[in-house]
């Protein structure tokens, strides 16, 4: 039976490729989550400014959208709401920090907020040699 058809004595063997490289703690999961939340800061905080700019041009005199501002175009009077409810269940400094927070460039938190995120949670090749 030589020459007959059928498997060769040299069988093939199989080996397992995973489909998406070596996991590597941080390339996935929680680590890449929190990476993926700080660029869409960064992204949100480069619009707001873009917006700020347009106004300014078209205005011609300087306007910041504040937090609140933002807030208000999303749910009306809610950030009044939320400080009056701050100002009702929370201890003294808190309401007074809440509004002053409300108050600051929408831009500016979430672009450094972003930044501040992706600084924390990037990629590092030291913690893997």
């Amino acid at each position: 039976m030589r020459g007959a058809p059928g498997p060769s004595k040299a069988a093939a063997t199989l080996v397992f490729v995973p489909a998406w490289g070596p996991r590597v703690w941080g390339s996935v999961g929680p680590m890449a989550i929190l990476r993926f939340i700080a660029f869409l800061l960064i992204v949100s905080g480069l619009m707001l400014l873009g917006a700020d700019v347009v106004s300014m041009l078209e205005s011609g005199e300087p306007k910041m959208r504040s937090i609140q501002m933002i807030w208000d175009l999303f749910v009306q009077g809610g950030a009044e709401a939320f400080v009056g409810w701050a100002q009702t269940s929370m201890p003294a400094p808190l309401p007074e920090g809440i509004a002053t927070i409300l108050s600051w460039p929408a831009w500016a938190c979430a672009g450094v907020l972003g930044v501040l995120l992706a600084i924390l949670f990037r990629q590092r090749e030291d913690v893997y040699d």
